[in-house]
């Protein structure tokens, strides 16, 4: 599960209607790419649609949607 603050939610719902999406029906995407310091970053960004085999996690009226293959590595703690 991941889990949404308070803080976060104000801030991640300012981002996306800058951006021009809609934290009511569009999603924070999470994703792992190859490089940093550990070997890995983490990618952030939004989407308006799923896409299949996604992993979905809503909380604090907040949607977040990880791709399959990222999944097995996010330790997935407080965002």
């Amino acid at each position: 599960m991941i889990k949404v603050s308070e803080t976060a939610k104000k801030k991640v719902v300012e981002l996306m209607t800058d951006d021009g999406y809609d934290a009511i029906t569009d999603y924070v995407r999470v994703g792992v790419k190859s490089g940093g310091f550990s070997g890995l970053s983490y990618d952030l960004k939004f989407d308006k649609e799923q896409q299949e085999g996604d992993k979905v996690f809503e909380d604090n009226d907040i949607k977040i949607i990880v791709y399959k293959k990222c999944f097995l590595y996010l330790k997935v703690k407080t965002l």
